[in-house]
């Protein structure tokens, strides 16, 4: 989620159009200082050499953008917005095409496919805009990129992504998905000199790793509900791993309060602003949350791979872990938590298909109480959360 997520902030900024008929003046400089100060908001920096208009259409040229410190920005020659229009303050942008192109990256090289992203909202700071001021997309869309060495040597392969967001309506929940989109990844190229990791990778099948990626859920800015109904990450010949939850409270106040607090936390330490952070998720709700793995022959193999490393029959290693799960489970100090584990760990071994934590609260529970019990009485966690661990259904 968060890498389909970066990917979608580099294509939304490094983006180019073709020319269109001149339909209206929109203030270029003054487009420019309101995205600049949006930026801000979220801890990043933007600045262009050059800014000029040409009638609904806006280029950017020399445009830096990166962190608010100024630490590695990315620098882009030239860029087109095509079909800027001002809104209440902010402005939309009705089409951005980020050509092919190829831009360094630490070691080696992003070969850029291309992509486009079709009507951008920039709300203007401090507009009281609904939807928290967030920077918005209808439709984002991404040619096949690729992630090369400095010799060449492809690491990383990206196929084909196309992602949607709903527009706002007043109490309705937002939606957005991202379709399934290919992920190649060269693991030994990527250990490079790691010898152990080599073999582990190799033994596991997974020196070149196929996997598929998606994300679908929704967001209604009015109470703050958040639901992301799958986020997977779908290895071929190993396994799908699915994470799904629900909380309440992220709303438009909530993320302003981050937003200032991104601003304020500029130069301070990380267990400083962690506390901040802290602070704030006082505000959420927990619904529920689920980490799912179905199994594709990976459970097998990693047994096959603790067999050999250990030179034990493989069912020898599985009744040792059958075994020790129960012991450490007891330090939780639940036994009908541990016989619910050793139930379903037992269950899955004997025949791996799938295995689910979740949790299952009888209603639910704000994380300032999920915070404060874990600091006075952790075990008494798992009934708070309704945790259950569930095999093979």
């Amino acid at each position: 989620m968060n890498f389909a997520r970066t990917i979608f902030f580099a294509t939304s900024v490094l983006a180019l159009s073709l020319a269109t008929p001149v339909l209206a003046e929109v203030d270029a400089q003054k487009f420019m200082d309101t995205f600049s100060a949006k930026l801000a908001s979220y801890g990043m920096s933007a600045k262009a050499d050059s800014v000029e208009g040409q009638g609904e259409d806006i280029i950017l040229k020399g445009l830096k953008i990166g962190p608010a410190s100024g630490a590695d920005p990315m620098t882009v020659a030239e860029l087109k917005l095509e079909g800027v229009t001002e809104k209440d303050g902010g402005y939309v942008i009705a089409q951005i095409a980020a050509p092919a192109a190829q831009y360094p990256v630490p070691e080696g090289v992003w070969d850029f496919g291309g992509a486009a992203v079709t009507n951008l909202s920039i709300p203007a700071p401090d507009s009281g805009d609904p939807t928290g001021g967030l920077i918005l997309y209808e439709s984002v869309s991404m040619s096949p990129s690729k992630f090369m060495t400095s010799a060449g040597e492809e690491i990383v392969r990206l196929g084909s992504l196309e992602a949607t967001v709903s527009p706002y309506t007043a109490g309705q929940p937002m939606t957005f998905s991202m379709k399934p989109f290919d992920m190649y990844i060269n693991a030994i190229a990527a250990a490079k000199d790691d010898a152990a990791n080599k073999e582990i990778m190799t033994n596991l099948g997974l020196a070149e790793i196929n996997a598929k990626i998606a994300m679908e859920g929704s967001w209604n800015p009015t109470d703050g509900k958040l639901t992301i109904s799958e986020e997977s990450f779908d290895v071929q010949n190993a396994g799908k791993l699915n994470f799904k939850f629900d909380i309440s409270g992220y709303t438009p106040q909530l993320l302003k309060q981050m937003q200032d607090m991104a601003k304020q936390n500029a130069g301070k330490t990380d267990a400083a602003s962690g506390m901040m952070m802290m602070g704030l998720m006082q505000q959420l709700t927990l619904n529920s949350i689920s980490l799912r793995f179905d199994d594709a022959s990976l459970t097998g193999k990693l047994l096959d791979l603790a067999s050999k490393q250990m030179g034990q029959p493989k069912e020898a290693i599985i009744n040792q872990y059958k075994g020790m799960l129960p012991m450490m489970a007891a330090q939780l100090q639940d036994p009908e938590f541990v016989t619910m584990l050793s139930n379903a760990a037992n269950a899955y071994l004997d025949n791996p298909k799938n295995i689910e934590i979740k949790t299952a609260p009888a209603a639910p529970v704000p994380f300032a109480q999920i915070m404060a019990t874990g600091m006075a009485q952790p075990q008494a966690l798992i009934k708070t959360l309704g945790v259950q661990v569930i095999a093979n259904q």
